[in-house]
């Protein structure tokens, strides 16, 4: 898929097969302590690692309220790139309209809005495959 500013994301790398298995739901990324979770209640995507936007916008500060009732600020609003295992290789997968927030502790990627883009993800046995 093209980089398209009207979809939630695009791929970086060719996707010849979309098939990836995470082993962890919990992951980093080899070499890094950025976390990255894989959530099914999170309604949008959401970093703290400002450095890891390719495109980032300043917007003006506005309070988000996690699942644990906990308000977080976010700041702005971009394009990340994202490392996603695909066999034995690594796709980029870059997400659009993805929320800065210094506050939280690790990246969150939505799986519905990854449903609502046409991906599949499937739990099981302590992974996910999307």
């Amino acid at each position: 898929m093209l980089d398209n500013e009207e979809t939630d994301f695009f791929f970086k790398s060719p996707p010849d097969t979309a098939f990836a298995v995470v082993k962890d739901i919990l992951s980093a990324t080899p070499g890094s302590n950025h976390i990255k979770i894989y959530d099914s209640g999170s309604t949008r995507h959401i970093s703290p690692y400002m450095n890891d936007f390719t495109d980032l916008q300043n917007t003006a500060s506005y309070s988000l309220r996690a699942a644990n009732k906990q308000c977080f600020n976010a700041e702005g609003i971009g394009k990340l790139e994202i490392d996603v295992p695909n066999r034995t290789d690594v796709l980029k997968l870059c997400l659009n309209k993805v929320l800065y927030s210094p506050e939280v502790g690790y990246t969150l990627i939505s799986i519905g809005r990854l449903d609502k883009c046409g991906f599949m993800v499937t739990f099981g046995n302590g992974k996910h495959m999307i």
